[in-house]
């Protein structure tokens, strides 16, 4: 069954990276479209900072409060990684 958004318990902090994401986002098109010089490795850099904020935002939507405000480096480093497998698929019978 679906999870409902209201059901989520940190819409706030996802909201916030998110917002992160979208203007990293913006960063990365107002590069490529102005900047001649702009580099693989800069846009790699962009990208990698985009994606965490991304795969964090998805992965803390059901984390306990407490844990979230209070994460590890593990979490840390966990919660930035693309989500695995059919983990990201939140339908069901596709």
């Amino acid at each position: 069954m679906d999870e409902d958004l209201g059901d989520l318990m940190n819409v706030g902090l996802m909201l916030c990276h998110l917002r992160e994401a979208k203007e990293e986002l913006e960063k990365i098109i107002k590069e490529l479209e102005s900047n001649k010089e702009y580099c693989a490795s800069e846009y790699g850099v962009h990208m990698t900072h985009l994606y965490h904020h991304l795969n964090t935002a998805w992965h803390i939507r059901n984390v306990a409060p407490e844990r979230v405000y209070n994460y590890s480096s593990e979490d840390f480093d966990a919660w930035g990684k693309f989500p695995a497998g059919d983990e990201y698929l939140m339908v069901d019978n596709v």
